[in-house]
């Protein structure tokens, strides 16, 4: 049987974080916003640099003067919006063209990634506002598992999954069978592997099936198995799994996820999606449906 090891490490290879990032990423997510620790390490990547220079000059901030140094543009953008540079830029190197596992066509899975982020942040500015930086990341990362099963089965996958699926299981439950454990797991190693904090390593391993409340309860992973579910209903990279994925009761209860407000948070991850998709000039893919 094949090793959880032997797909991290093809993994890896094929979609790994680049150092500087990992360390802004995580620097973000335990709260250390020091601009000048940040400068010395995006001033590392000459794509990184210009795209926070060229943010801290937009449109959205050209009313308080132009900048033209590293610092002061980390500063002027603050934690959230650098936040959002540093991973609209780099998630197409981590997502790539990865999906074909999952049934989905280029582009879908960084859109999902993108998606994600982006709800789980709509939703902590709702629910829990101390958590907004951290659900970003966290939803954009939730399916780095399925990367490294892409790059390592590739369209065979499907394959080995089919004689488990009815309509009895979930999609994680036929890969369990098949494999021995899921794509949330994967996720959650690789997360590990390249040092990201345990909060965000469990809000990736429980974006399917987050813990009710207790002692492994987290709200983190709440917010971020909303998000999975508004990317969903809103169409980003519904694959072979589908919509094979429910919403926890408890969740959706904690959050007050009525009907109307998740149309309204729909409406906003699809529009968020698309402007940034146009900013970066990714490609615009339709993805499959199940």
């Amino acid at each position: 049987m094949v090793s959880m090891n032997d797909i991290i490490k093809v993994g890896d290879r094929m979609s790994a974080m680049p150092a500087s990032i990992l360390r802004v990423t995580s620097m973000l997510a335990e709260g250390n916003t020091d601009p000048d620790e940040i400068a010395s390490i995006v001033k590392s990547d000459e794509v990184l640099t210009a795209a926070v220079l060229r943010r801290a000059n937009s449109v959205a901030f050209g009313s308080t003067g132009r900048v033209f140094d590293l610092r002061q543009s980390i500063v002027r953008l603050g934690t959230k919006n650098l936040t959002h540079v540093i991973m609209e830029q780099k998630s197409t190197d981590i997502f790539g063209e990865s999906g074909t596992a999952f049934g989905l066509d280029r582009g879908a899975l960084w859109r999902s990634g993108i998606g994600g982020g982006i709800g789980a942040e709509y939703i902590a500015k709702r629910v829990a506002p101390e958590e907004v930086d951290l659900a970003y990341i966290a939803g954009l990362l939730r399916d780095i598992g399925k990367i490294a099963l892409d790059a390592f089965f590739g369209e065979q996958y499907f394959k080995m999954l089919a004689p488990h699926i009815d309509s009895t299981r979930s999609f994680v439950e036929c890969e369990k069978l098949a494999l021995g454990f899921d794509h949330t797991q994967v996720g959650q190693a690789m997360g590990e592997a390249w040092g990201l904090p345990t909060r965000l390593c469990n809000a990736i391993r429980f974006h399917h099936d987050p813990p009710a409340e207790g002692d492994d309860h987290d709200s983190l992973n709440d917010l971020v198995h909303a998000a999975d579910a508004i990317c969903l209903w809103a169409g980003l990279a519904v694959g072979h799994d589908g919509l094979a994925y429910n919403l926890a009761p408890h969740v959706r209860d904690s959050l007050e996820l009525t009907r109307k407000e998740a149309e309204h948070e729909i409406a906003h991850v699809w529009t968020e999606v698309k402007k940034i998709e146009e900013n970066l000039n990714a490609p615009v893919a339709q993805e499959k449906t199940a």
